[in-house]
């Protein structure tokens, strides 16, 4: 039966993509849309080539679709009424569930808008038809992309990437406005807080001259995350070494820092405000993180970053930056290679065994480096 509902799917994106094929871009499009509808770590990487379709289409409006837990990334970035809050846009079919009359909702929110091109950075089945139905004259996507691809005017083999690390995927699919080749080395720009650094830090901080270590116990899937009790004892043990910690999660990761901070007494837990951890990161002599969005944004702002990995592979979604190490489980499963992720069949027994006292002799060494 699922076989047969994918090869519906199929046919009808190839039949109803055939009038979309051959359509060329327009020289000089007035207004670009770009679905983003990620979580944060992808959001990021997708928002990377927002400055490249400035430089070559220098009069068009951007527009990006994002969910609501993505708007703080583009302060500065975007005026807000170019920020276009798309919730019935599913990313992970394994975490989301799909909303039938919010996609509905969001479609209507595009047409409006009347792109003339939309670029679809995610490529799954929902945002390949979200692009058809946008009312765009031209829209862009990955091939492949699900059960869709046909869908889209043009389709950008994802076989160009430069390198398995997935911030190339948006540069990739945006390479038709863009000119991008892969030649270059693409290096994220840190986003900016909406909010007064200096009075976010004096909240946070009552004791200026400590440094600032943040922990962020939270992943998206609960394989990737390092045990509550290595989390607290390393919050035990900077506090030993001086360290103000501050520990953050999103909505559902409260209570895991609550059980990591409790009896800790230099310690604060961080509301699930992504505005508030954006000022602070700056100020952050260490981040110290699963594999999670927050993390390349730690990176990209130049703080230190120890960034734990089991059950993902890293050469696709490891931080990008001069400060950042990585510490890898030791699990005989692995990703490696072309995989992105492992089976999870020894993640009991392996999981996330990196030892607190690793962290906190790679985070001297990385702390003592000199960097230019």
């Amino acid at each position: 039966m699922k076989a047969t509902i994918k090869f519906l799917l199929r046919l009808f994106a190839v039949l109803a993509g055939i009038r979309e094929r051959g359509k060329r871009l327009p020289d000089s499009p007035e207004r670009i849309l770009l679905l983003m509808c990620h979580w944060i770590g992808d959001t990021f990487w997708a928002m990377q080539v927002i400055p490249a379709i400035r430089k070559r289409h220098p009069d068009a409006e951007i527009l990006v679709g994002v969910k609501e837990s993505g708007r703080a990334l583009f302060t500065g970035l975007l005026p807000e009424n170019a920020i276009l809050i798309f919730n019935g846009i599913t990313s992970d079919r394994t975490r989301e569930h799909f909303s039938l009359r919010r996609f509905v909702k969001d479609v209507s929110t595009a047409r409006k808008r009347k792109p003339e091109i939309v670029i679809d950075t995610m490529g799954n089945r929902y945002s390949a038809l979200f692009a058809f139905l946008s009312g765009a004259d031209a829209t862009i996507g990955p091939e492949p992309a699900d059960e869709f691809a046909d869908l889209y005017s043009i389709r950008v083999p994802l076989s160009r990437m430069p390198s398995r690390h997935l911030i190339c995927k948006p540069a990739v699919i945006a390479s038709p406005l863009t000119g991008y080749d892969g030649s270059t080395e693409i290096v994220p720009f840190p986003v900016k807080s909406a909010l007064p650094d200096d009075a976010v830090f004096r909240k946070w901080n009552p004791f200026p001259e400590k440094p600032l270590a943040m922990l962020l116990p939270g992943a998206g899937w609960k394989r990737k995350q390092w045990s509550a009790a290595r989390f607290r004892e390393l919050a035990e043990r900077l506090e030993q070494n001086g360290f103000r910690i501050l520990l953050s999660g999103g909505p559902n990761e409260q209570a895991l820092c609550n059980e990591i901070a409790a009896g800790i007494q230099d310690c604060a837990i961080l509301p699930p405000s992504l505005e508030e951890v954006i000022a602070l990161l700056p100020r952050c002599s260490a981040v110290i993180s699963n594999d999670s969005g927050v993390a390349h944004l730690a990176a990209a702002a130049g703080v230190n970053v120890i960034a734990l990995f089991c059950c993902t592979n890293p050469e696709f979604c490891r931080p990008l930056g001069r400060r950042v190490r990585v510490l890898q489980a030791d699990c005989p499963a692995l990703p490696s290679g072309d995989s992105h992720f492992c089976n999870g069949t020894c993640c009991d027994k392996y999981h996330m065994n990196i030892e607190v006292g690793k962290v906190l002799q790679t985070l001297e060494e990385l702390m003592r480096s000199k960097f230019p």
